[in-house]
């Protein structure tokens, strides 16, 4: 799946985002939806994972 500006449609705060799915036969276009998001989910999906979410808000 290609999902081109997926970070800015996050950040904006984007409802749904158009997106490709790629396979051998070919690709096909979709939209996803994205609605609804908290800010701790805008966040963590900003961080690429949860595991580098914790990493980033983790106290020594």
């Amino acid at each position: 799946m290609f999902v081109p500006g997926i970070r800015k449609a996050v950040e904006e705060g984007v409802e749904s985002v158009a997106a490709k799915v790629i396979t051998k036969d070919g690709v096909k276009d979709i939209t996803l939806d994205i609605k609804g998001l908290t800010p701790d989910e805008k966040e963590i999906l900003l961080e690429g994972n949860l595991m580098n979410y914790y990493k980033a808000h983790m106290k020594d």
